[in-house]
Formats: structure tokens, sequence, C-alpha cells
């Protein structure tokens, strides 16, 4: 028989897929622990909502996160790609390497992914950010997609994201000498605080779906 959880749970998840890849889990896991008061927050604070009192949360990133204040945790990664429409590369050449980018226009973001969405592996196990720039910055990997399709600017996208637009070449994947570094979608909690249970099962239960369902769900 499974212990019953009490008490209350604040959860953080990303705003526009977090509801998608993250919604059935936290919804069974409410089912499962009907004595447990649950609160979900949806928005692009990432580490910030743990300053914002909520137990755990689970974000988007790209590179490396240096705080030891949070313990944090890989639930999942997607490879990401840059992409541009057809329509763009008869303006613009295909870039061949990274610093090629800095000479066409790009889809930007002015604060999820810690400002710096274009991070590339690097031959020494780090990473290369890449100050892009362009006329056209969103917070919103749908809507970069979205203007990527209209011809806006080259976009770095999760490859499973826009799978589709590729298979029918309505966006082009750039192949360029560095990778881009993947999407990963994180979850912390505060190092000072120790885990409540609750916290504890639900890891177990986001990590167990997101390692076999994910892949069908983005």
């Amino acid at each position: 028989m499974q212990n019953t959880l009490i008490g209350q749970l604040s959860i953080s998840i990303p705003n526009e897929s977090g509801p998608l890849l993250l919604g059935e889990i936290l919804i069974a896991f409410a089912l499962q622990h009907p004595d447990l008061q649950i609160k979900i927050q949806t928005n692009f604070l990432g580490l910030e909502n743990l300053h914002n009192n909520a137990d755990i949360a689970l974000f988007f990133h790209r590179g490396e996160i240096n705080d030891s204040t949070m313990i944090v945790r890989k639930v999942h990664s997607f490879q990401s790609i840059v992409v541009a429409s057809p329509d763009l590369l008869k303006k613009f050449s295909a870039p061949k390497n990274i610093q090629q980018l800095l000479q066409v226009p790009c889809i930007t973001t002015s604060t999820i992914l810690n400002q710096k969405p274009w991070l590339f592996c690097n031959s020494q196990g780090g990473y290369d950010v890449v100050n892009v720039s362009g006329r056209f910055c969103v917070d919103s990997g749908m809507l970069a997609k979205e203007a990527a399709l209209k011809g806006l600017g080259f976009a770095i996208l999760a490859k499973q994201a826009c799978q589709n637009e590729l298979n029918h070449q309505q966006l082009i994947a750039i192949e360029l000498d560095q990778q881009p570094a993947a999407l990963d979608l994180l979850l912390a909690y505060p190092s000072r605080k120790y885990a409540s249970a609750s916290v504890r099962v639900l890891i177990e239960s986001l990590i167990s779906h997101c390692k076999y369902d994910v892949n069908h769900q983005y």
C-alpha cells in the first residue's frame, strides 16, 4: 500500500510546453494522492520560482547551471537544431559555421534560457555563446517557430518540436561546424531545504514519465 502524502506542494512548470509535456503526469499524481494540496504555476521564471516559495521548479535550459543553493536534476534532453525557411535561404546563404550566424537575421530571446539560447558545444566539452542579432525577439519557442516559418530569421529550436515542418520541408535544418547545445528539461529544489516525501515521490514520477512518454507528446 502506498504511503499517504499530505500537506502542500507548490510546483512551477514552463508556460508553453509544460502543460503538454507534464500535464498528464501531474494530474495522475494529484489523483494518486488525494490528501495532498497541489498548486501549479506556469511561467518562464525557472529557478526564480524557488525564491517565490515554489517547492520544485521545472524549466528549460541550455548549458550549465552554477548555483550551489539549488539541487538540479535533468528530466529529459531534447536535441536542438538551427533552422530556416526556404524563402529566407533564397535571401541569405546558409551559414557554414557558428560565426557566420552573426551575419544573418536570427530570432532572439529577451529573458528565457538565461538570454543565451544560441549556445554551441565545443571540442573542450564546454559551450560557445554566439550573440546573434535580429529584429524579432520572443520568449516563446512556439512563436519562434512560427516566425521562422514566415522567414523572419534563423531560429534555434528543439528538433522534436519542428520535426513535422522538417519532414514537409517547410523548415530546413542548417548544418554548422558545431552542434547546438541540447535543450534540457530540468527540475530543481533548494539545497538548504530537505526534500519532503511529496517532492521525492514527484521527482521519481516525473523522471519515470519523461523517460518513457515525453517523446510522444512534444
